[in-house]
């Protein structure tokens, strides 16, 4: 506590000492950042690409049936209706056709 004050005393003795306290502080110069909305949805569709292609992978590597079982319902049941919605999401938000295509060929490969 000590070592903190005593540093804190020899910021006020220099010509820096005044600027650097909260009051003095210059305003944001960008107050409106940008933010893009629904970002969980992505990142979930990419986690759950991510998910379906690991188990799949184990599954074969290892022949365990409930691994293979988890990526076929993964692939075949869940993404199929995520991926529109993700695109969708995604393409509205400011994206492009890249954007687009994208996520249309991780689906695919």
């Amino acid at each position: 506590m000590q070592v903190v004050a005593a540093k804190n005393m020899r910021l006020a003795n220099t010509s820096l000492g005044p600027m650097l306290t909260e009051e003095n502080r210059p305003p944001v110069s960008c107050s409106n950042e940008f933010s893009f909305r629904y970002q969980g949805i992505v990142r979930d569709w990419l986690a759950l690409c991510f998910i379906g292609s690991i188990t799949l992978f184990l599954g074969s590597l290892w022949l365990c049936v409930e691994l293979i079982m988890v990526a076929a319902t993964l692939t075949f049941t869940v993404l199929p209706w995520y991926t529109p919605a993700t695109i969708f999401v995604r393409y509205n938000n400011g994206g492009k056709i890249f954007d687009t295509w994208w996520y249309a060929c991780v689906t695919v490969y």
